[in-house]
């Protein structure tokens, strides 16, 4: 009995194959970009996943941004339902928008349209939570820290050599020019279907 007990528990243990997409990172109003993502199980509480990002129109800023996002996730199930992961990714991007420079060293502000060229890459670390909704479709959230590189250059500008005036605002801190490290946030609603 115990045996027999043991052998249908084994067979209920399946390696399931999910396709999902991050909802959150859709709407991202930094720079929103359609994603889809292959997980796969390859031990009876780890898997890998693959993901793949396309950047297209910023709903926020009304600005058309071409590029891909790539990244790699590895996940470690502590139970069926709350796991750990390590991942990075990285994208290359552009788009057209407009900032705010200082005319040489005149005590004088202007606004300049521009073209952003920009590498995005993160490394993190997050736990998340998964809730089968049915027996094939799957809820997913999460929440992890991990650090930024970001490099953006500016083109097309009549003035290069013009100061970047920065704020305090969402749009002049993602469209400072330079190499930067910073600190991140990771959050994430996930909508999946395993196969």
């Amino acid at each position: 009995m115990l045996f027999l007990s043991g052998l249908i528990h084994g067979q209920e243990k399946n390696f399931y194959t999910r396709i999902y997409t991050n909802v959150l990172q859709n709407v991202d109003i930094s720079h929103p970009h359609a994603n889809i993502g292959i997980e796969k199980d390859f031990k009876e509480n780890q898997s890998l996943s693959f993901g793949l990002g396309v950047y297209y129109r910023n709903w926020m800023y009304n600005e058309s941004t071409n590029g891909i996002k790539l990244g790699l996730e590895y996940k470690r199930f502590t139970n069926d339902k709350i796991y750990f992961s390590l991942g990075f990714n990285a994208g290359k991007l552009k788009y057209n928008t407009s900032g705010s420079f200082k005319y040489g060293d005149i005590d004088s502000i202007y606004s300049e349209s521009i073209k952003i060229e920009k590498i995005v890459s993160d490394f993190y670390l997050k736990v998340g939570f998964r809730k089968d909704l049915s027996q094939h479709l799957y809820f997913d959230s999460f929440a992890g820290l991990g650090v930024r590189y970001k490099e953006s250059v500016h083109s097309e500008r009549t003035r290069p050599n013009d100061e970047f005036q920065r704020g305090f605002y969402l749009v002049d801190i993602r469209d400072n020019p330079g190499h930067f490290f910073y600190p991140i946030l990771k959050l994430g609603i996930v909508i999946g279907f395993k196969i």
